[in-house]
C-alpha cells in the first residue's frame, strides 16, 4: 500500500483511529453518550464547543429521536423542543465525561 499511495493514507487511519476511538478527549463521546451516568437514562447529550469540530455528534439523544435531521440542524431542533430536552441528562465536557468514566 505504502508504495502505491504512499504513507499519507496510513497517516490518516492513524490519526483517525486514535481522534475516534482512543482515550483521546474527541473519542471520549461514545463514553458519554451511551453509558449511565445519571439515573436510568440510556444516553446522554453532550452541549459544547466541540460540536462544531464533530459536525454536532454531541447532540445525542436529539439525533435518536430525530435521525433524519440532518446535523447542522440538530442544535435548532434542541433550541425548538428545549422543553423536551432540558430535564434530560447531558454533558458539558467530554474531558469530564471520560473522567467520571
Amino acid at each position: 500500500m505504502v508504495h502505491y499511495y504512499g504513507w499519507g493514507p496510513i497517516f490518516y487511519f492513524l490519526g483517525s483511529a486514535h481522534f475516534a476511538g482512543s482515550w483521546h478527549p474527541l473519542a471520549s463521546h461514545f463514553i458519554a453518550e451511551h453509558y449511565t451516568f445519571v439515573g436510568e437514562a440510556e444516553t446522554a447529550s453532550y452541549y459544547g464547543p466541540l460540536n462544531y469540530l464533530t459536525w454536532n455528534v454531541g447532540f445525542h439523544n436529539e439525533h435518536h429521536d430525530f435521525p433524519y435531521i440532518a446535523w447542522s440542524n440538530l442544535p435548532k431542533l434542541r433550541k425548538l423542543a428545549s422543553k423536551y430536552y432540558d430535564n434530560v441528562p447531558y454533558h458539558k465536557s467530554w474531558t469530564g465525561a471520560l473522567w467520571d468514566f
